[in-house]
């Protein structure tokens, strides 16, 4: 039989999602696909993967990028979107009721803002207003439809409050899953301290925590320079990566993807968020926080220095 992914990092995104997996697949028991994010089971949202991929979404491709796990105890993805989509957690359950999850929630206001520069920075056309607030500030007109970047294939996902709707998307997996297949962590608690967090994950999917990784900064906060000429040679690019990458030396390809990010990445002058409006937006989701403090029973106003109402 094909190998089957049994462990998924539903999200959020910019949350250290990227971390937990770079820190997660070298480990010996554990196999991931050839594609960190296929974004198979959130069939309401377009995948990027399938898209760039020019391949049909069907089963039998999204099997193929774990032809080659065999034996081990973790088969791994870890789609972002997948907490975001109203159909995964149900997909999910159906393809496996025993999957472990994992999802990863960061204070709302500074995940949006580090999203925002990622839908910069995607290999797909997504957002190309650059200033954040006016970002936010389109949301209404996108939903009907306008003010929509051109070549953007999936609008939803400049749906920025919906994405930070927490407890709602929290809420569909546990009403699917049962809670001891489901673990939830703090971008705050990680980022204080990766091994810490990575010993509660070990211990979770029940992993020999006797191998370590090395720990290290992951997907660092960037800026993107010649955005549509690198999104024009990622569409190009993809599928020969795709195809080159499982026959290249890891060292070739990490080089070129080190030249890759230092022609088309800075990580200097990254925009920051003024404090006024910082606290105007937390104002905006202080209850969506208050609700996800009582659904896991954990004092997130304090922890995000909320103002209690």
């Amino acid at each position: 039989m094909s190998a089957r992914p049994n462990t998924f990092i539903v999200g959020q995104p910019k949350s250290g999602t990227s971390a937990l997996y770079a820190f997660l697949k070298d480990h010996p028991e554990v196999c991931v696909g050839t594609t960190k994010e296929p974004q198979y089971f959130n069939t309401d949202l377009n995948s990027q993967y399938f898209h760039l991929a020019r391949l049909e979404r069907n089963e039998s491709n999204y099997l193929k990028l774990f032809a080659h796990c065999a034996s081990q105890k973790v088969i791994m993805e870890a789609s972002t979107a997948y907490l975001y989509s109203r159909v995964a957690a149900r997909a999910i359950h159906a393809f496996d009721p025993a999957a472990r999850i994992i999802m990863v929630l960061r204070e709302p206001v500074d995940f949006l803002f580090t999203y925002h520069m990622q839908l910069q920075r995607n290999s797909c056309t997504f957002e190309t207003e650059p200033d954040f607030l006016k970002a936010m500030a389109l949301e209404a007109e996108r939903r009907q439809g306008r003010q929509i970047p051109g070549n953007c294939f999936d609008a939803s996902f400049l749906y920025y409050r919906a994405r930070a709707a927490y407890t709602e998307q929290v809420r569909r997996f546990l009403e699917v899953f049962p809670r001891e297949q489901v673990l939830i962590l703090l971008h705050d608690e990680f980022k204080a301290d990766n091994e810490k967090v990575y010993d509660q994950v070990v211990a979770f999917l029940g992993l020999d925590s006797s191998w370590r990784p090395q720990f290290r900064v992951v997907n660092q906060k960037v800026v993107v320079r010649f955005r549509a000429l690198k999104q024009a040679s990622d569409q190009f690019l993809f599928p020969i990566k795709q195809a080159i990458k499982p026959l290249m030396p890891g060292g070739f390809y990490k080089a070129g993807r080190s030249l890759y990010r230092k022609l088309f990445f800075r990580t200097s002058g990254l925009p920051v968020l003024s404090p006024q409006d910082r606290q105007r937006l937390k104002a905006e989701f202080c209850d969506e926080v208050a609700a996800l403090s009582g659904l896991l029973d954990r004092d997130l106003l304090a922890l995000w220095d909320y103002e209690r109402r």
